[in-house]
């Protein structure tokens, strides 16, 4: 993760780029079982969510007011079971604060919002769903149907992606330390260039141990 400031400015010139009186839903990604509940496939958040709330933990969604600038991050906090199945745990809240949001909500209260939204005559932006799960949540979201995926919206986050090569200096000590970490622990070879945006790994040079490298984040 980078710092709050990282996310709150993310935030900021999403808000810039769409403005008027609308609402930006970043739904992030829920688990995906195997074959029940408590087997799921190795997590993998949205990166839209996690570009702008930074948060890769699942049952998350996040609401951006483009009038006010107000982010929400609703979310359901641990039971009693999870914690004494995975010891402590840090609450909504406190995930939010990191990212540099104030304001959260149970997942429960994520469908009366955007009901008020809508009824308000404001604008929902939402990104083109591409899971599932996420198509699901949606129509659950807007009985009356799933609105068209915003071009505002598509247009700023492409503009966001081209953006993301101009690291900030932190970005570019984590993105030096994480090619560091793939060379000692894989053996590959990824060398470093000069006067590129980004390292490429070599063509030539494959995993020596494929298999053994885990993602780091």
């Amino acid at each position: 993760m980078f710092s709050k400031e990282t996310y709150t400015e993310r935030r900021a010139e999403l808000v810039r780029k769409i403005q008027g009186q609308g609402i930006v839903l970043l739904p992030g990604h829920t688990e995906s079982p195997v074959n029940y509940p408590g087997n799921a496939y190795r997590f993998r958040q949205d990166s839209n969510f996690l570009y702008y709330f930074g948060l890769a933990l699942p049952g998350l969604a996040g609401l951006i007011d483009t009038a006010t600038g107000e982010a929400t991050l609703f979310g359901d906090d641990f039971s009693v079971e999870d914690i004494i199945w995975m010891g402590p745990q840090p609450r909504v809240a406190e995930l939010a604060a990191r990212v540099g949001v104030s304001k959260t909500a149970p997942l429960a209260d994520l469908a009366p919002s955007v009901a008020n939204a809508v009824a308000g005559g404001r604008r929902i932006h939402i990104l083109p769903p591409y899971r599932a799960e996420t198509k699901i949540m949606l129509s659950g979201l807007f009985p009356g149907g799933t609105p068209e995926p915003s071009e505002e919206l598509i247009r700023a986050s492409q503009c966001a992606t081209k953006n993301r090569p101009k690291r900030s200096p932190r970005s570019k000590r984590l993105a030096k330390r994480a090619m560091r970490c793939t060379r000692s622990r894989c053996g590959c070879a990824v060398p470093e260039r000069k006067n590129t945006r980004s390292p490429v790994p070599s063509r030539a040079s494959p995993f020596k141990r494929a298999g053994e490298c885990r993602s780091i984040r």
